[in-house]
């Protein structure tokens, strides 16, 4: 139960929960324009729609926020005065970093 309660629980759980809302809207928006598209009840589909993206664009930007938090608040945790730098792939050996090449192209020709 210790993994699950600790303290970084106090930020993640209401993440995830956004993480659902987000979620959950853009599944009500893939069905609005599904129905949009095949013309069936065009004002429910219209309000349906907007009511779904207008919750996923509220959400987005808190999401954010409060996927950003536990990772911050435990770097800060770590070294107060803020004066090393972050870990990342900078200090990670050569050796040791993933090949990002194969998944770089691999995603440009799907964002074209």
């Amino acid at each position: 139960m210790r993994v699950i309660f600790n303290p970084s629980f106090i930020w993640r759980r209401p993440h995830m929960l956004a993480a659902v809302l987000i979620s959950a809207s853009f599944f009500v928006a893939g069905i609005s324009a599904w129905y949009l598209v095949k013309g069936h009840a065009k004002g429910f589909a219209r309000r349906s729609m907007s009511i779904a993206l207008g919750i996923a664009g509220l959400r987005m930007p808190v999401q954010l926020y409060l996927g950003d938090i536990p990772c911050l608040g435990s770097y800060i945790a770590k070294d107060l005065t803020c004066k090393t730098a972050m870990p990342g792939l900078k200090l990670t050996p050569a050796a040791d970093r993933p090949d990002t090449a194969a998944t770089f192209w691999g995603l440009r020709p799907s964002t074209a």
